[in-house]
Formats: C-alpha cells, structure tokens, sequence
C-alpha cells in the first residue's frame, strides 16, 4: 500500500482499522490486518517501529475497547524497535 492518509489527509506511516464494535478487520490468514505505507517501509526502523505501534492499538482495542492514545502507540513501537535492533545485533 503506497500512501496511507490519517483523518486529517496527512500521510501516515499505517493503519489497522476496527469496525464499529472495536473488533479489527482481518486479513487474509484471519489475523488482524496491519497496513503498511510507503513512509513505514522506507526503513527497517520505520517498518517495526510502526508495526508495533500498531499492535499497540490493537491490542489496547482487546483489553479496554479503544486504540488508546497515540503516544503510547509510539512509545511501545520505539521500545520493541530497540529490543529488535538488540536482538537482530544492528548498529
């Protein structure tokens, strides 16, 4: 997916949508979908760090019927993109 566009038409880095019950929509294998943009794949750093801020989200939707706010979201996806570089022994 090349361009994402938040609720204010600014490009974002992703997305995982939720339906009106809080229940995310699901992808293919039936897992919840997570969406990709040009700007998350542009970097490996980009790339985890918006996939985690993602399951931030959803996993916020699971345990208390929102995504919670956004700087959590961010704060959970540079946390687990550090551990990843640790793990993955990059510079």
């Amino acid at each position: 997916m090349p361009v994402i566009l938040d609720a204010h038409g600014v490009p974002a880095f992703g997305r995982s949508t939720h339906d009106g019950f809080g229940l995310p929509v699901l992808g293919r294998r039936g897992r919840p979908l997570i969406e990709l943009s040009d700007k998350a794949l542009g970097t490996m750093e980009n790339a985890v760090t918006t996939i985690f801020h993602e399951i931030h989200h959803h996993r916020r939707y699971r345990l208390a019927g929102d995504g919670g706010p956004e700087e959590a979201a961010e704060n959970f996806g540079r946390e687990m993109y550090q551990l990843f570089k640790k793990r993955m022994d990059l510079p």
